[in-house]
């Protein structure tokens, strides 16, 4: 099917409100028409510029996370990272040589299981009250190790 000039003006002028004659309805529809085409024209420069800020903050947040964790490897203390569901997202090389896992494994369980059986559940008790009420808070409790040794460590939440 085929369109005529004069089609899309009685279209447009439709659409936008008003034929009006074919002169004056040609007018009166092509200023909105290209009034739309500048607003997507000026939507699709915003986007393309919102996407390279997006791009340059990952990448800055990537740079960032690998100072980080340089930064915590380099550490002596033991220190993992947790997220609000307990599962771990960080581990440095301390922590993994005193839970005595590798890390792939301890990123893949939670700080929990390590928590001295008769300890546990008042530990994760405090500690979800800690993340509930959005505060700091200090846990000391007796870890076990994969080699079954005890440890008594404190814990810093914040």
């Amino acid at each position: 099917m085929t369109f005529s000039p004069l089609d899309f003006i009685i279209y447009a002028g439709a659409v936008f409100g008003s034929i009006g004659t074919i002169w004056g309805g040609f007018k009166f529809v092509v200023k909105p028409i290209l009034a739309h085409f500048k607003r997507i024209s000026l939507l699709c420069s915003t986007i393309e510029a919102l996407t390279e800020t997006i791009k340059r903050l990952n990448k800055n947040i990537s740079l960032i996370q690998k100072r980080q964790q340089a930064t915590l490897g380099a550490l002596p203390q033991p220190i993992f990272e947790s997220d609000w569901r307990g599962e771990n997202v960080t581990v440095n090389k301390s922590y993994v040589r005193l839970a005595g896992s590798s890390e792939e494994d301890l990123l893949k369980n939670n700080w929990r299981q390590f928590i001295h059986e008769e300890d546990r559940a008042k530990v994760v008790s405090e500690w979800r009250r800690i993340v509930s009420e959005k505060r700091d808070g200090k846990i000391t409790y007796r870890m076990v190790t994969n080699q079954g040794i005890v440890v008594c460590i404190t814990v810093e939440c914040f």
